[in-house]
This record gives structure tokens, sequence and C-alpha cells, in this order.
């Protein structure tokens, strides 16, 4: 199934988090299928504001793309809007899913609505 081609898809927002910015590989990637989908809205987050010294290059955004926000992936999740009217999807490594729920849950989202891969 072609998903970005499809009508009525629900809003999604697809958090694409990392350490640093150059982890946000393949921006131009997501931004191009935001461009295609009016319904996606991608929201790039790193932990820390700048590239690690040793990193050479840069890492820019691609023109349009939403600013990039700086910090702790599960709190900016939790503190960016009110989701108690969503499904929420959280792909990652555990202790990033762990905590990510945390802050949701803290924010009032109920655990039924908060969905992940199992856990080991």
């Amino acid at each position: 199934m072609n998903m970005p081609r499809l009508d009525g898809n629900p809003p999604t927002h697809l958090f694409y988090g990392g350490t640093y910015p150059y982890d946000l590989y393949d921006l131009d990637v997501l931004r191009a299928l935001s461009r295609t989908s009016p319904w996606l809205t991608v929201v790039p987050v790193a932990e820390n504001r700048d590239n690690p010294w040793w990193f050479p290059g840069t890492s820019t955004l691609p023109a349009g793309m939403h600013d990039r926000v700086t910090g702790q992936l599960g709190r900016v999740v939790a503190e960016y809007a009110d989701w108690a009217d969503r499904d929420i999807q959280v792909v990652g490594a555990p202790s990033m899913i762990r905590t990510t729920e945390y802050r949701l849950m803290a924010a009032g989202l109920d655990s039924r609505d908060i969905h992940h891969d199992p856990l080991y």
C-alpha cells in the first residue's frame, strides 16, 4: 500500500530524533514525503544543539523543514501538543521508548493509547 497517496489519512506527527544534529540523516527524504503528504508533519529533534567538535560536516535542514527542536525526545513530544485524541506509536531504542511513554503518561495520556514493539 502506498500511504502517501491515500486519501483520508489521519493527521500524523513524526518526531525524528537523535543525540546530535548529524544523527538526523535522510531529512531530505522525510521533507519530500511531507511535501506530498499534507497530513504528515515531520519534527526533527536533537538532544544537543550542536554537533560534537570532531564532526567535520554541517547539519543543515532542508528548505521548508520544520525547525529542529533541541531536547530529550520524550520531553519534546509530551510538551509539543495535547495528544489526548491521538493514537501514539513509539519506535526506537527500549530506553527511549520507556522514557517517551513515561513522559506522555505524566502529561495525562492513557497508557492504552501508547503503542510500541515489545521491549527486550
